[in-house]
């Protein structure tokens, strides 16, 4: 062990100067071996603790504590003038004036941890620190490795993960500290800290905004389905079928809860100068005034930090310096993102209002802050936290629940709804589910169309107070639908269960009655042409027969037909002066002819094929 001199503070006047509580924890860790050497830790008042540590100082044994050595010299070669005097500007702005830098760290270490405000956490570094900087010999690197200011100062309630918090904190605040490897020093020249925030000092305020929303939407992590710092209701647009976020700007992070509750009624009932219509869209986050405060500050940074990365020839940055710069863009990238994430601790949500309120919405407060840390977008987050309040799809009972579909007999206005009408009524009415899009609107009509709950229009017209459909081409009900095939513009409907049974059954009473209007049509047709056959018999029949003529009539039903068609091939070349052969067909299938098959491939076939066409 180096030969220890502490004949400058070898004096109980020297000794008495030292700050008390900087004295004890400088020998608190090392409390037994003073102890077994008649040297207390009470420093009382009385000069009988400083004397006996002056005599340890001034005969030193071989088991002194190194690492008390070291401190003690340091303290030692600070006790000279010139090096006091150096060293007194460093000092004050850092560690011992009024508004000392290291205070900083104590109050902010302490605002988050109550119970560390006794520790004084930054002073207590900053402390140590020093005593390590100043003094070192010649070839002596400077300074103190982390571990070692960490083991020096920490006590029972004063954790290595706290002091380290606060060390980086420290190399963020004091303007004399540098790191140079993994070692830590005071020195007499300022560090990058002072240029930092004299480039803040410039920055102007609007482009720090617009930094932070830059940053804040990027992570929403979405491109629909919010509104970011609006500054009106006019700012929230009107009539949009899908719910929106509303993210309050950072103006509105001051103002008192009942301010911010009575904003965001404000403008869910109201459009500009104008009502709102779509009413049941709309959700507020509300700003934290901390948070935006810490991620101005980060925002701030950075972009001084990119200002002076920029200017590094001015400055003339050297390599160590420029790796600092980027460490530090990174933390204050770092602390950007996680002040955007947190920013939004508190949403709003308009709901009913009990029936005996004086209006008929009241606000819904939803805490996001545990689920800020999922690492999810910021606008998915919030969407977990109202996953019990905004769906993607409405059950359809609640459809026609809300709506009164049915009520009252059928046929009147209540057994339908416009699809216009329908899309105003969820999106507008707080009454209603909250639905994510109009998608989901559409996917539960289409749910409730295949289960046969309602029925769905398309083109239907409502005249005198009454529905019209054209037939029941226009109506589905009880059939697979996809929400893509539902239509909710102009022209569509929604209708009961009881209204769709009614027009059905109406409908195939006018398809029976119309059925058998045909069958009494096509036996008054068959009536004629047995009465044309009997004429064209007749005709026939007029023709003289002699051993040079013959007239054939035969009945045929089905396949028959076509087994006649050898013996008339025969009888053609038999006839073959003249052959001429009338043919009188009726026929009728089981269910509704395809007439189109008809004409395309008996009538025109037999057109094609040069036979005239008498009747069909």
């Amino acid at each position: 062990m180096p030969r220890l001199n502490f004949k400058r503070i070898a004096d109980v006047a020297i000794l008495r100067k030292l700050e008390h509580g900087g004295l004890v924890d400088l020998l608190t860790p090392h409390a037994d071996y003073l102890a077994e050497r008649g040297v207390g830790l009470v420093f009382d008042g009385s000069d009988k603790p400083y004397e006996a540590l002056r005599k340890l100082l001034l005969a030193p044994d071989e088991d002194f504590p190194a690492s008390l050595g070291h401190t003690l010299q340091r303290v030692n070669d600070l006790a000279t003038k010139a090096e006091r005097e150096q060293m007194k500007s460093v000092l004050d702005s850092d560690l011992l004036g009024v508004t000392a830098r290291c205070k900083r760290v104590d109050n902010s270490m302490a605002a988050d941890v109550p119970a560390l405000q006794s520790f004084r956490v930054g002073t207590r570094l900053t402390r140590a620190l020093a005593l390590f900087s100043f003094g070192a010999r010649p070839g002596e690197d400077r300074g103190v490795l982390r571990s070692d200011l960490l083991s020096a100062v920490q006590v029972p309630g004063l954790t290595a993960d706290v002091l380290d918090v606060a060390l980086q904190s420290l190399t963020e605040t004091l303007l004399y500290v540098h790191t140079s490897g993994r070692r830590f020093r005071f020195d007499k020249k300022p560090n990058l800290n002072k240029l930092i925030e004299e480039e803040i000092r410039k920055i102007d305020g609007t482009e720090v905004l617009a930094e932070l929303r830059k940053e804040f939407e990027r992570r929403l992590d979405a491109h629909t389905g919010f509104v970011v710092w609006p500054k009106s209701s006019a700012g929230v647009t009107d009539k949009r079928a899908r719910f929106h976020v509303v993210f309050l700007g950072p103006e509105h992070a001051l103002a008192s809860a009942e301010e911010l509750e009575k904003l965001a009624l404000d403008w869910t009932e109201n459009c500009g100068g104008s009502k709102r219509s779509y009413r049941n869209t709309l959700a507020f986050a509300l700003p934290s005034a901390s948070t935006v405060d810490r991620a101005r500050l980060a925002a701030r940074k950075r972009r001084a930090i990119d200002q002076l990365i920029k200017d590094k020839g001015r400055y003339g940055f050297d390599n160590e310096d420029l790796e600092d710069l980027d460490q530090r863009k990174r933390r204050a990238s770092d602390d950007l993102l996680a002040s955007a994430r947190q920013m939004y601790p508190v949403v709003l949500l308009p709901v009913p209002a009990p029936p005996a309120s004086s209006t008929p919405i009241r606000m819904q407060r939803f805490d996001i802050q545990s689920y800020q840390a999922l690492g999810s977008g910021l606008l998915s987050s919030i969407y977990r936290v109202l996953e019990n309040w905004v769906f993607e799809t409405a059950v359809p009972g609640k459809l026609v629940s809300c709506t009164h579909l049915g009520k009252g007999e059928a046929g009147t206005r209540s057994h339908w709804i416009s699809g216009t009408e329908l899309t105003d009524q969820f999106f507008g009415s707080v009454h209603y589910p909250k639905l994510l899009t109009l998608h989901g609107l559409k996917a539960t009509v289409a749910k409730g169309v295949t289960r046969g709950i309602f029925g769905y229009v398309m083109g239907g017209q409502e005249v005198d107070g009454k529905l019209r459909a054209d037939g029941p081409d226009n109506l589905t009900i009880k059939e697979d639908v996809e929400p893509d095939d539902i239509d909710l513009s102009e022209g569509s409907w929604i209708v009961s269960k009881a209204q769709a049974e009614e027009w059905l059954a109406e409908w195939k009473k006018r398809k029976k009655k119309k059925d058998d209007e045909d069958d009494e049509q096509d036996d008054e047709d068959e009536d004629e042409d047995e009465d044309e056959e009997d004429d064209e018999d007749d005709e026939d029949e007029k023709k003289p027969v002699d051993d040079r003529t013959v007239r054939l009539e035969f009945r045929a039903k089905g396949g028959q037909l076509f087994e006649a068609f050898t013996a008339l091939q025969v009888l053609s070349e038999l006839a073959d002066d003249e052959f001429v052969a009338s043919v009188h067909i009726y026929g009728k299938s089981k269910g509704k002819l395809d007439r189109n098959t008809y004409e395309m491939s008996v009538v025109m076939s037999l057109e094609e094929a040069d036979i005239e066409i008498v009747k069909s």
